[in-house]
Parts: structure tokens; C-alpha cells; sequence
């Protein structure tokens, strides 16, 4: 079994490593339901850490039903995490029919 653990500062991404977490899921917000933590912290925590390190990618709080403007945001957040050196990606979108560009 894989433990998983949600944080979102840099001192709960070192305490659950320490309590043995196999990985962290990094968030900003968990009070509202978790949201994209700046990449400040991220890099922080990936120096910091030694276990994989996935981020949420959730532009805002409530529903997860998403405009395809948000959609963009939570696509350039998502490249953003993966070139920075994320292990992996959280998310949870309900995309119904987008129209989606070449552009990404």
C-alpha cells in the first residue's frame, strides 16, 4: 500500500516524510478543499524532500466543473509543474465538450 500524504507547507512536507510517507500530494488551501500551491513552494519542498512530490492542479474553490478558460489555466499550471521537476499531477476536472485549441 502507497501512503500518501496531502500537505501544504514545506514543515508538513518534512513531517510526513519523517512519519514514513511514500509521497506527498502538495496543495495550498486545504481548507477550501486543496488548490494549486505556488511554485516557490514546490521548489522548496522538492530540495527539501526525498520522496515523490505530485501536485494539485485546481485553479479555484468549489465545483470541479471547469470553463475552458480555467481548463488553459490548469493546462499551463500542469506544464509549469512537470518542467519544474513534479512527479506527478492531481486533479479531478469534469470536462463535459471543450473546444480545445491547437495550442496545446
Amino acid at each position: 500500500m502507497i501512503v500518501e500524504i496531502c500537505v501544504q507547507s514545506l514543515n508538513g512536507a518534512k513531517m510526513a516524510q519523517e512519519l514514513g510517507a511514500d509521497r506527498l500530494e502538495l496543495c495550498a488551501g486545504l481548507e477550501v478543499g486543496g488548490l494549486t500551491p505556488s511554485m516557490g513552494l514546490f521548489t522548496q519542498v522538492k530540495s527539501q524532500t526525498q520522496i515523490p512530490v505530485h501536485i494539485l492542479i485546481r485553479p479555484r474553490i468549489g465545483g470541479f466543473d471547469y470553463s475552458p478558460e480555467e481548463v488553459n489555466t490548469m493546462i499551463h499550471d500542469l506544464r509549469l509543474a512537470i518542467e519544474s521537476g513534479a512527479d506527478g499531477i492531481v486533479s479531478g476536472p469534469l470536462i463535459q465538450t471543450l473546444p480545445l485549441t491547437s495550442k496545446h
